[in-house]
């Protein structure tokens, strides 16, 4: 762990009457930051910030930093004015590769105002995480611009913004080799996660609720653009025992990305499909799509997938719709109209 620990507020004027702490911030950072160390945030913290920005240009051999809080209820980090963002870490140069930069962010809460600014990005940098930190109200709780090799995680919330988390290609890198687990994704108008790059997400145990807007099938939960697989020509997206509930819009879009490989497993979808146009997945083509020991209860939901290779097995949807599909393969799979108990395999 990095190392010494310094207390944030031997460098603020005050620390828990939610004044404009922004210099004293930022000062506390970059000291941190050049002895290798750990910024301590205290219980009962309550500062308002705005354009604080940590430039990281070391590498995993030399560098390490890490701001360490109580739990999101116990210390708030608050918007004030118009930033463009609160918090912001990236390398030297964010359009080259990027910076091996050890980064933990752990146990504090972004609070924005308005949907005005962005709460936390990360641009430049691999090897980070994100650990018990809420971010909410911004125009995107969590920007990651060529961030690479990170882990979103243990009760993070991203709540009640634009966009959840978007991720996207700034000119180094995709967004390779992210983790999302144990995490909740709700109340995001546009979308809960939104991802433009990244050669391989797993998206696992999380809980993604009540995102997109009611009647616009351009928002919802999971969009898949198809500029996720632009660096190599190929990606994976995998999504593993996600609670799925509320969502509006389209649920799950994947816009027909070329290259990509989707799986979703033991995932149930509680949408709500009465008010909607009832489609919980469209998918308008992957390489390969695959679902597994999942369900879509509702009376409506709809499942309307094109894709070179589309593999399901041992799931519940009400309507299927798969004439986009090159190849299938059904096993044990239960429609309104369709019950494949032994598999089918078609155009093998």
């Amino acid at each position: 762990a990095p190392s010494p620990r310094l207390d944030v507020r031997r460098y603020l004027t005050a620390w828990d009457d939610g004044s404009d702490q922004t210099s004293g911030f930022q000062n506390a950072m970059n000291l941190a930051y050049s002895q290798k160390g750990r910024l301590i945030l205290p219980n009962g913290l309550d500062v308002s910030i705005g354009n604080v920005t940590l430039v990281m240009d070391g590498n995993r051999l030399d560098q390490g930093f890490a701001m360490e809080g109580p739990g999101f209820n116990g210390a708030k980090i608050r918007q004030v004015g118009t930033p463009t963002h609160l918090l912001q870490f990236r390398n030297s140069n964010s359009t080259v590769f990027p910076n091996t930069a050890p980064l933990v962010l752990e146990g504090f809460s972004l609070d924005g105002t308005g949907k005005t600014s962005e709460g936390l990005i990360i641009t430049g940098l691999a090897f980070f995480v994100i650990n018990n930190v809420q971010s909410r109200v911004f125009t995107a709780g969590i920007r990651l611009q060529s961030a690479l090799i990170g882990t979103i995680q243990g009760g993070t919330y991203v709540s009640e913004n634009n966009f959840g988390i978007i991720a996207q290609n700034v000119g180094g890198s995709g967004c390779n080799r992210i983790t999302i687990r144990d995490s909740i994704i709700g109340g995001n108008t546009t979308s809960g996660l939104h991802l433009l790059s990244g050669g391989n997400w797993s998206i696992r145990d999380c809980d993604i609720e009540e995102n997109g807007t009611p009647g616009d099938p351009t928002t919802g939960a999971i969009f898949v653009e198809n500029t996720i697989a632009s660096e190599f020509g190929f990606a994976i997206v995998s999504l593993d025992g996600l609670w799925l509930e509320g969502n509006r819009g389209t649920p799950i879009l994947i816009n027909n990305p070329t290259g990509l490989v989707f799986s979703m497993k033991n995932t149930l979808m509680l949408n709500s499909p009465v008010s909607e146009a009832g489609i919980e997945i469209l998918c308008s083509g992957a390489d390969k799509f695959s679902i597994q020991d999942s369900f879509a209860p509702a009376p409506g939901a709809v499942w309307n997938i094109s894709g070179g290779s589309v593999s399901l097995k041992n799931v519940i949807v009400n309507t299927l719709i798969d004439t986009g599909a090159v190849r299938t393969h059904y096993e044990d799979i239960t429609t309104a109209t369709l019950q494949t108990p032994k598999g089918r395999i078609t155009t093998y």
